[in-house]
């Protein structure tokens, strides 16, 4: 074999060495893009997931913007703006302190089918038996109360005492505190009681940057964009001299009986009236009035009461027995009364419970009532 030159011995030296460095350096820079391509994954996918969370989070902000008052606990009433809707107004000394007490209180009752309001003033210093046999208590001490849980409930167990004191379940409320209140009159002016349409009127609608601003934080609600709208709208186009108002205060039986027909005169449900339909009420627990109690949230819908007794046994949840579970006045005592199950009258055991025969519905107050 012939030896190699020295001359061809350095450019083979030179060619190994040139070739060591070029594959060293393809390794660096194979390794150089496989780490940039991670490092744009990895910041698409941060981008992404930022966008996400950032659109979820905008749309919940847009659903519903105001913050919900303290120990909740009430869902969104979901409001169309054609059936009936109760709303407690409240107004707390400070409405930063789960402890506050309840100063103000009405329940605003919109009635689209009558294009009326009604505005009722209810007495704080009502005494009324609170949710989950927590005692008695006044509606002014209800919310601070409920907030002393483990969990707090303060506005669940307010919105349940003023149903328990008045038989007029409500669905939504707006809750502010009188520094709050202040503030919206000093901004916008204090809305009149028989003509809070005039409230929104377009020198404030013009601005609703501001007018959101302003009332996002100073007010606490469970109700969602779509349904402020409804309610505005309403208040806009209904007629000044159409609103029903007055104090309600506790008083004697007498008193008590009286309110309520006033509240059917002025404020019942029109088709709940003009469906007519028999409704029995069965105490399902061994609570002393329920079944009343129940009788008077019906007649206040305006509901035709046939009897209020006790049931046979105990039901650990309450229910609707009906001939038509699909007729309004069912869904809205259902609504009403926050009972799901819903029962015709061939599947129901109806035999166990007297009068149900002769009922259209018959409501079964259940241990899952805490009011």
């Amino acid at each position: 074999m012939p030896k190699r030159s020295a001359q061809a011995s350095k450019k083979v030296s030179k060619r190994r060495k040139t070739s060591a460095r070029s594959w060293k350096k393809s390794k660096k820079v194979v390794s150089l893009r496989r780490k940039v391509r991670l490092f744009l994954l990895a910041t698409v996918a941060v981008g992404l997931s930022t966008a996400l969370l950032t659109g979820l989070s905008l749309y919940r902000f847009l659903k519903a913007p105001f913050t919900q008052a303290a120990g909740g606990g009430v869902v969104s009433p979901s409001w169309q703006g054609k059936e009936p809707l109760s709303l407690a107004l409240v107004l707390l000394e400070d409405r930063n302190q789960p402890t506050s007490a309840v100063t103000d209180l009405y329940i605003l009752q919109i009635d689209p089918s009558r294009q009326r309001y009604g505005l009722v003033n209810v007495d704080v210093n009502t005494e009324v038996a609170l949710p989950m046999g927590f005692g008695r208590s006044t509606l002014a001490q209800a919310y601070s109360q409920g907030n002393f849980l483990q969990i707090p409930q303060g506005t669940y167990f307010l919105l349940q005492a003023l149903a328990k004191a008045t038989a007029v379940p409500v669905q939504g409320y707006l809750i502010t505190d009188r520094v709050g209140w202040e503030q919206l009159g000093a901004e916008f002016g204090h809305p009149q009681p028989q003509d809070l349409g005039a409230y929104f009127g377009w020198d404030k609608l013009r601005r609703p940057r501001d007018f959101f601003l302003v009332t996002h934080g100073l007010l606490r609600t469970n109700l969602e964009v779509g349904e402020l709208g409804r309610l505005i709208l309403f208040l806009r186009q209904a007629p000044s001299g159409n609103v029903v108002s007055w104090r309600w205060e506790a008083g004697d039986e007498e008193a008590r009986l009286r309110l309520d027909e006033r509240w059917r005169q002025a404020l019942a449900d029109l088709q709940v009236l003009a469906e007519g339909r028999r409704v029995l009420i069965l105490n399902g627990t061994d609570r002393v009035g329920l079944a009343s109690f129940g009788a008077r949230v019906v007649t206040n819908l305006g509901g035709q009461v046939l009897d209020a007794g006790n049931a046979a046994h105990s039901f650990p949840t309450s229910k609707l027995v009906a001939y038509d579970p699909y007729c309004y006045t069912v869904r809205v005592l259902a609504e009403k009364l926050g009972i799901t199950e819903v029962e015709t009258y061939l599947e129901s055991r109806h035999g166990e419970e007297p009068g149900v025969a002769r009922a259209d519905i018959t409501v079964i107050l259940g241990l899952d009532k805490s009011f």
